[in-house]
């Protein structure tokens, strides 16, 4: 089922949302946690990973109980969730994830492929980088404190900062300036004191000519980097400011 027509859809960026034909659907926590967990690792699990892992203070019988019911909620919905048998469980394959999403645009950015706006020489349809620039805006469940979602949710925040990186220069090269700034400024609040979203918001107001917020953020990083860290933005940036800012010859 392509995504276009997919009827089923599960979201675990900024929140957990899951949709039937576009209708958001009431799940119980067991059921959402389990969803989760399975879109997270995205193949076939053992049973007894997935209770182990959802169900940490049970013991494995109860743990495993407790997979049972929540497998069972699922499988009574006239939708088609999960597939399981005795030893494994995972996603229905027509299930359509926004991490799949978020992983494709990450890694076509990185490896230096373009947004879509800049995938020929007009835009096609109303992609601007907006898509791409949406997508990449937000943590994985951020509001959940589960254990076995720490570590992936950090791989992704570190995938989605590079990829806000590229995407804020490939917008500069488009000739797309606010939205570069836009993706540097989402860079730049998921992680405050990265010093390459900071370069990059900086390239792209030097680039719409405002050598003075330039400069202004330029000395923000530098006042929030000797607050936090005690250190100093690098020889690099420093330099690259410094040239914009020197006067045009008559």
């Amino acid at each position: 089922m392509t995504e276009a027509g997919a009827a089923v859809r599960i979201e675990l960026l900024g929140r957990f949302r899951c949709t039937v034909s576009d209708e958001p659907q009431q799940l119980p926590v067991a059921c959402q946690r389990l969803l989760a967990f399975l879109a997270v690792h995205d193949r076939p699990l053992k049973r007894t990973f997935v209770a182990g892992n959802l169900w940490l203070d049970k013991d494995e019988a109860r743990a495993t109980a407790n997979l049972r019911s929540a497998l069972w909620r699922l499988s009574s919905r006239s939708d088609r969730l999960v597939v399981s048998n005795r030893t494994s469980v995972a996603l229905d394959e027509s299930v359509v994830l926004d991490l799949r999403s978020l992983s494709s645009v990450a890694y076509r950015l990185v490896n230096g492929g373009r947004p879509s706006a800049t995938a020929g020489p007009e835009p096609v349809g109303d992609l601007h980088g907006v898509d791409e620039l949406r997508l990449l805006s937000h943590d994985l469940l951020p509001d959940w404190y589960d254990d076995w979602l720490v570590f992936e949710r950090e791989r992704l925040r570190q995938l989605r900062l590079n990829a806000l990186d590229h995407l804020s220069g490939a917008l500069l090269v488009a000739g797309r300036l606010p939205l570069a700034m836009e993706a540097a400024y989402a860079s730049i609040t998921a992680e405050p004191l990265r010093e390459s979203a900071h370069r990059a918001l900086i390239v792209a107001l030097l680039a719409a000519g405002n050598r003075w917020e330039a400069l202004r953020q330029y000395e923000r990083f530098g006042e929030l980097l000797a607050d936090a860290l005690g250190l100093r933005p690098s020889g690099d940036l420093r330099t690259l400011v410094e040239r914009a800012l020197q006067p045009s010859a008559p």
